[in-house]
């Protein structure tokens, strides 16, 4: 027998600030990116333009996407199912900001 190891490490949040809101930092920014959730509604805030928000289910799908040039935009999620979503946020320099949300 092959006596050989398997292991997943997942990062949920890349850093956590305690405060009123959850937020993170985007990774090799100094743009703060902040989630605020009301009922199924996604609002994502930034210092810097926001140029889309998509949220993608556990098999990868977006199952809601908005493209904008703001520094806050609001996804309305009323429509999909309770379950583990991650919102991929994309700023104005390109970069990528990841959070996960259970709804």
């Amino acid at each position: 027998t092959n006596p050989t190891t398997y292991a997943n490490l997942r990062i949920d949040n890349l850093s956590i600030k305690k405060s009123g809101q959850s937020g993170i930092t985007a990774v090799g920014s100094n743009n703060k990116v902040t989630f605020t959730t009301c009922g199924k509604d996604i609002t994502v805030t930034s210092s810097i333009a926001i140029t889309n928000v998509s949220v993608i289910n556990i098999a990868g799908l977006a199952v809601e996407s908005v493209d904008g040039e703001s520094n806050t935009i609001t996804v309305s999620c009323s429509d999909i199912a309770s379950g583990v979503y991650v919102v991929t946020v994309r700023l104005e320099d390109g970069s990528l900001v990841y959070k996960k949300i259970v709804m």
